[in-house]
């Protein structure tokens, strides 16, 4: 199956504070990363596939258009910048892995790389959360969000981006999306 990328680099350099400058060709393996460990385990394999098809057959549904063009890119946008970070400051070289800089500014340390990637993250959060809060009220124009085909590399969707602490009762079945969104 081929795989499609949910962004452009005209939006996402027109959308963000990623300089136009930047080569793309940096920004593609984490985009492709970010589709993959974000945005495929919050809408789940299924929605993930029927996306990826009819963007790469260029037969994208509006439904599916407003999905991706109003929740899913600006998710992708923050956890993007909450990966790119280290690879945009330290760079693999035939020598080791290098640090950039230039004339006319200097790199950041460490720990600031780090704050910075936690504040992106945490801004990724919120639009995660965004965007499940849409496909959950929006259930009857998204099945596939809430089936599941049982294939051993399916990703389910999760029905949050928060996890809170609280009293250990047991093990405890968590209810699966269809049951927690049925079931008022």
């Amino acid at each position: 199956m081929r795989t499609a990328i949910f962004i452009t680099e005209d939006y996402l350099k027109e959308n963000s504070v990623i300089n136009g400058n930047v080569d793309f060709k940096y920004i593609l393996a984490n985009l492709k990363t970010v589709e993959d460990m974000y945005i495929q385990t919050i809408i789940g394999t299924n929605l993930y596939r029927e996306l990826n098809s009819q963007i790469t057959n260029g037969t994208v549904t509006a439904l599916n258009s407003t999905l991706i063009e109003e929740y899913i890119q600006p998710t992708m946008i923050y956890y993007l910048l909450a990966e790119m970070p280290y690879d945009m400051t330290y760079k693999w070289e035939n020598k080791g892995i290098m640090k950039k800089s230039s004339e006319n500014s200097a790199p950041i340390e460490l720990n600031e790389i780090e704050k910075l990637a936690a504040k992106k993250l945490q801004t990724a959060r919120f639009y995660a959360q965004r965007l499940i809060d849409y496909l959950c009220a929006n259930k009857e124009l998204y099945p596939a969000y809430f089936t599941t085909t049982g294939e051993i590399d399916e990703m389910k969707p999760v029905d949050s981006m928060y996890s809170y602490g609280g009293i250990y009762l047991g093990q405890q079945r968590k209810k699966t999306l269809q049951e927690k969104y049925n079931n008022p």
